[in-house]
């Protein structure tokens, strides 16, 4: 089952101490996302996403965050653009400009 989650990328004011690139995926509540390109923070996003999504306990963490957990399926919360972009803010403590919203794609791999 494939799922899938919206990650805000931005270019942070402070890149000697964050990094030039960082992000926030509320949908897993992930701020780990830091490197020198976009890419490499897509890159360190979704592999913890792949590892949040292989195991089968993870389950109460992800209805922690607001996941939907069925029998045979997982929905992430949704969020609109505005409300990805103000929790990033609320989570960093600073105005976003200049950023992308980039949607990465999971795969649940194992479920108890």
């Amino acid at each position: 089952m494939r799922v899938k989650v919206k990650l805000v990328v931005f270019r942070h004011p402070e890149p000697a101490k964050w990094g030039v690139f960082c992000s926030y995926c509320p949908a897993i509540k992930e701020f780990q996302g830091r490197g020198k390109t976009i890419e490499d923070v897509v890159n360190i996003v979704t592999r913890i996403l792949e590892i949040r999504l292989s195991k089968g306990c993870m389950t109460r963490s992800l209805r922690n965050f607001g996941w939907s957990i069925m029998e045979n399926s997982l929905i992430p919360p949704i969020f609109t653009d505005e409300e990805l972009l103000r929790l990033t803010e609320g989570h960093y403590g600073l105005r976003v400009t200049d950023y992308q919203i980039i949607e990465l794609n999971g795969e649940v791999t194992h479920r108890r």
